[in-house]
């Protein structure tokens, strides 16, 4: 397997493991993310993103081992977790409010001093500005996803968690996202982008991890885990070298 050579950063997890009853989710995910880094976290659906994503934030509570953000074990509450803008699975919002007044209620959640100019950012930022006034109900999967992003990006978190953000996008709708994500490493965040989209991700990731059935594969800079028996592969074949590799030595 691949390994990094950075120190812990922003993202550490250790021995990560989560069982539903008898299904194994997650076998002991080691990880680290440096700061300032695009990581992608890469696998097919169902390879356990979500779930790490999710024991990441404690919004579950993993069977084994744990997640550390900036330093600090975390927890249901952990002040860590206010340095975080996160977008998990799809984002759910008011039908009936407008996309502003949303995005205003959940500035004025987090205690910002100026929700109503939060807001207005967040929605510059994700390209929805001219849709400011209408309501939520009547969005498209692609609008509803733009908008999990600008909540995910509000009050310029420094790390910035997004599960699967061109699910449901139209090409230019992903044309836009790629560049909020490059915005994130220009302001010297670190974004984790979890993906099945492989083009994209070798786009715009400096590192990345391959998840399969639970198990990190590989994980470093893009161009370590790409280099695979001394080729450097695209993004693409790596993948699969990596994934068969594994399937070959469970044999």
């Amino acid at each position: 397997m691949s390994t990094s050579t950075t120190t812990p950063g922003v993202i550490a997890l250790r021995g990560l493991t989560k069982r539903y009853g008898a299904t194994l989710a997650l076998d002991g995910v080691d990880l680290d993310v440096p700061a300032g880094s695009v990581f992608g976290f890469l696998g097919p659906n169902g390879a356990g993103k979500t779930t790490t994503i999710r024991l990441m934030l404690a919004l579950q509570r993993p069977t084994a081992g744990e997640a550390v953000l900036f330093g600090e074990s975390v927890a249901p509450g952990s002040p860590a977790l206010r340095r975080v803008g996160a977008m998990v699975e799809r984002p759910s919002f008011y039908p009936y409010l407008s996309a502003i007044q949303n995005l205003r209620l959940m500035a004025i959640a987090r205690g910002d001093p100026e929700p109503e100019a939060a807001a207005t950012v967040a929605l510059e930022r994700a390209g929805l500005t001219g849709v400011a006034r209408r309501s939520v109900g009547g969005f498209s999967t692609g609008m509803r996803q733009r908008l999990g992003i600008g909540l995910a990006l509000m009050g310029d978190p420094e790390l910035v968690v997004l599960d699967e953000p061109t699910a449901g996008l139209d090409p230019e709708g992903v044309v836009e996202v790629r560049r909020l994500i490059g915005d994130i490493g220009q302001r010297r965040a670190t974004a984790f982008v979890s993906t099945h989209q492989l083009d994209e991700a070798a786009r715009v990731c400096t590192h990345v991890a391959i998840l399969s059935a639970g198990r990190v594969l590989a994980i470093g800079p893009i161009e370590a885990v790409t280099s695979v028996d001394g080729r450097s592969l695209s993004l693409e074949e790596a993948y699969l070298a990596h994934v068969t590799r594994s399937r070959v030595g469970t044999r």
